[in-house]
């Protein structure tokens, strides 16, 4: 499986909670699915990572190297605490 196939269903969640928005009214019923279709493509990547089809690596289980997980880190907050002062 490529990286690109374990994106798309990473994303896959999202897509449909748009499709779902639409016909769902009921609040419980929304979640419901919501949690159904994460854990279902959480179910997938997990039989895929078990058959040797995917890698921990593709998956982003590996840990960075230090310096570029404060990097990031830094990085992320300051544009979350800008976008938030900017939202205000």
């Amino acid at each position: 499986m490529r990286k690109s196939t374990v994106l798309i269903l990473a994303y896959l969640p999202y897509y449909l909670n748009d499709i779902f928005n639409i016909y769902v009214t009921d609040y419980v019923t929304w979640v419901g699915l919501d949690y159904l279709r994460r854990l279902l493509v959480l179910a997938i990547l997990y039989v895929a990572w078990r058959r040797g089809d995917v890698s921990r690596t593709d998956l982003g289980l590996v840990r960075p190297p230090p310096g570029q997980f404060l990097g990031w880190t830094v990085i992320t907050v300051i544009g979350s605490m800008g976008y938030l002062y900017l939202s205000e």
